[in-house]
Formats: structure tokens, sequence, C-alpha cells
């Protein structure tokens, strides 16, 4: 017997259906709000239950280039799907990750470890990006980013939230 990953709307009992067109016109009325500061948009955790692979792609092709992950294998699944976006990962950068960091183009922006550890990393995130030359990135992936900038992306006042993106270079 072959074992597939579709299931009968009957063996399930309830379909989700992702409006994908809803999900590209709210970051859309968001980008519009935030007039010249870039709009991201969060697809941790398998873009919150809708499907990474669908959302992102959708977002990318709407004109979405900034994307934040929570982990390194999210932000390889995003880098698949729009290679020319900013991905940041809100997890910041584990010990022995910098190469990792370095061939996706993934930036790490909140750290969970020391920062004498994450400053480190920084350093060897560096070293390894240089000796990929005409691969450039943002200014903000080589410098520890603080845990402020967490707590500031919870902020729901959205004209402040874009004022904070805005300074990040």
């Amino acid at each position: 017997m072959d074992v597939t990953t579709e299931i009968s709307p009957s063996e399930a009992g309830t379909i989700l259906t992702v409006d994908l067109e809803a999900i590209v016109g709210n970051w859309q009325t968001l980008q519009m709000v935030c007039g010249d500061a870039e709009c991201g948009a969060v697809v941790k955790a398998d873009a919150y239950g809708l499907g990474l692979n669908p959302v992102v792609k959708a977002l990318y092709e709407a004109g979405c280039k900034t994307f934040f992950v929570a982990h390194p294998f999210e932000g390889r699944a995003v880098c698949a799907i729009a290679p020319l976006a900013a991905i940041y990962v809100l997890n910041g950068m584990r010990p022995n990750t910098a190469p990792l960091y370095a061939d996706f183009n993934l930036i790490p922006c909140c750290a969970p470890c020391r920062r004498s550890r994450i400053s480190g990393n920084i350093a060897l995130f560096q070293s390894a990006e240089r000796e990929r030359a005409g691969c450039c990135l943002p200014r903000s992936a080589w410098r520890p980013a603080s845990t402020s900038l967490a707590l500031n992306l919870m902020i729901s006042n959205m004209e402040a939230t874009c004022r904070i993106f805005s300074m990040c270079g």
C-alpha cells in the first residue's frame, strides 16, 4: 500500500483553506502604512501553521523583501524560495553556526546567549562572509543586535514599529 501525504476531506474531518491573497493584501496594507520603511513578514513556525513555502512564495512575488524566522533551518527554507530577501533569525546565532549564516545570508538579530559569545560568533560570521567575494550583507549582520529590538518588535503601534525598522540600516 502506498502512503501519501494527500488526505481526503472525509478522512481529515476539517479542511483549512489558506487565503494567500488575503495574506498578501494584509502585507501590502502594512507596507503602505510604513511608507519608506521596509515592512517584513514573520514566517517562523511554518508561517504560524499556514505553510512556509506558499506564504513566503506569495509574499516574495508580491514584493516582500524581508523575512523573520526563529531558527536557521527556517531561514534556509526561506532562502530557497526568496534568494534575494533579507532573512533575520530571531533566536540569534548559536556557536559554530557562522558558516551556515554566511552560506544562506542569514542575519542574526536577537541573541539568547552572552554578549561575549555573540561577538565572537559575529566576528567569525564576518570572516566567513568576507571569504565569499561579491556577496553583500546588511550592516546589521556585522554587529550584535540587542534584545531590546525583540521587545520593540512587539509594539502594537505600527508607526513606532516602522520607525524601528527604518533605523536598522
